[in-house]
């Protein structure tokens, strides 16, 4: 994989498990810029670690976590859930009932596969035009979470801080950025290394 399709390699493992878990009967959907969430709650985690040469991603490693019980974290009761809970919630839509741990294993990697070879064989462009239907906050308010220093590029290319207040959330990127409109109209790209998202109603 060659830039931008490289950068685009963690939401499109992403891609795969939302596309998976919606394949099993649940409504999944991505929260820029690495989770996977269901009815609102983060279920799974993606990260990906990789090694260039030159503009080139010559080797990479996925990790994918998956919460099967819903976890006890301090501090995020009712922001995190388990595929469990949520094939219960869902009543086993799929016929004879809610699959196992090993099905969802097996539909993930199938699903994960296909998302590498679409980005392997067209680009990034099917992500780009799948964002909207797959995110959980396209077209939604939202806060930028960021550490200090933190910067984005406006449409002109000139780096300027994030905003600290509510911005619009956009499209996706083809390098995987994410296009956000700050309150003074001004169109950002918002890299991952930057800054988070924080979904909270404003």
């Amino acid at each position: 994989l060659v830039h931008p399709a490289a950068g685009m390699l963690p939401l499109a493992v992403g891609f795969g498990v939302a596309a998976g878990l919606r394949r099993l009967g649940l409504r999944a959907e991505l929260k820029w810029p690495n989770d996977v969430l269901v009815r609102g709650r983060k279920v799974c985690g993606v990260l990906v670690e990789g090694r260039f040469s030159g503009s080139r991603l010559a080797t990479a490693v996925a990790g994918v976590g998956v919460n099967w019980t819903v976890p006890e974290v301090p501090g995020r009761a009712g922001r995190v859930t388990g595929l469990e809970a949520e094939f219960a919630a869902a009543g086993g839509r799929r016929p004879p009932g809610p699959p196992s741990a090993e099905d969802v294993l097996a539909t993930l990697l199938l699903d994960i596969e296909k998302a590498y070879l679409v980005l392997h064989g067209a680009g990034t462009a099917p992500f780009v035009r799948a964002w909207p239907a797959y995110s959980a906050h396209f077209a939604r308010p939202v806060r930028l979470s960021r550490p200090v220093g933190g910067a984005a590029r406006a449409s002109t290319g000139a780096p300027r801080p994030l905003p600290d207040s509510w911005v619009l959330s956009g499209g996706l990127l083809p390098d995987g950025r994410l296009e956000v409109l700050a309150p003074d109209g001004t169109r950002l790209a918002v890299d991952s290394a930057d800054a988070g998202l924080d979904l909270e109603p404003c």
